[in-house]
């Protein structure tokens, strides 16, 4: 990963990436993500692969704030840990909706025998961060309901098995993956398997 690290380097500091070295890059970390963090970065990997098709090879914002993600994770020389026996405690099932006029999201978990609910109205900042689109945003607040539920009920899933339900066949497909197709929705889903590492620890 020595390699990758300086690559990504000489490319923050020169501001250019250009095609060929954004698709070698890009297939080391493809690797990496799949072999080593259990899909944690590959939405990070978007705004790399994307980069195969500059002609000039100047790096966007997009494409700056990924390769900031890597080099920050790659300098950690991170080593895993793997469990020897599983938890034996019952999964924890998080069931998460949302609305897209007027936007609010919601979790509802059920833990050991007990309901618990939350929900909210995104603020006028989050939704800035989406894209425009013509669907009330439903697919990316989906998204973020399932940060919702995983972000609040944080301690109390820690160590646990943890089922999420989503009625969202986008949502469901972007967060098995890893990735999504569109960058706002990369972002969220980014955050979401940050949580799931977290909550693995």
């Amino acid at each position: 990963m020595d390699k990758c690290l300086k690559v990504i380097c000489d490319a923050l500091e020169s501001g250019i990436m250009h095609a060929g070295v954004a698709q070698k890059l890009a297939v080391r970390l493809s690797w990496a993500q799949t072999h080593m963090f259990h899909k944690l970065g590959r939405a990070m990997l978007r705004p790399i692969f994307n980069q195969r098709l500059s002609q000039v090879g100047r790096l966007g914002s997009d494409l700056r704030v990924a390769l900031e993600w890597w080099k920050q994770v790659l300098s950690m020389h991170i080593c895993e840990m793997r469990p020897w026996s599983m938890c034996e405690s019952p999964p924890v099932h998080v069931f998460v909706d949302a609305r897209g006029t007027p936007p609010r999201c919601a979790a509802v978990a059920f833990l050991d025998g007990q309901y618990h609910f939350t929900d909210g109205m995104p603020s006028d900042k989050v939704m800035s961060m989406f894209q425009s689109r013509n669907d009330a945003q439903i697919c990316g607040l989906e998204m973020l309901a399932i940060t919702v539920g995983l972000s609040t009920y944080a301690e109390e899933l820690r160590g646990r098995k943890v089922i999420v339900h989503s009625d969202n066949v986008g949502a469901e497909a972007a967060t098995t993956k890893g990735t999504a197709k569109e960058w706002d929705h990369c972002q969220i889903i980014h955050e979401i398997w940050t949580m799931v590492s977290m909550r693995c620890g």
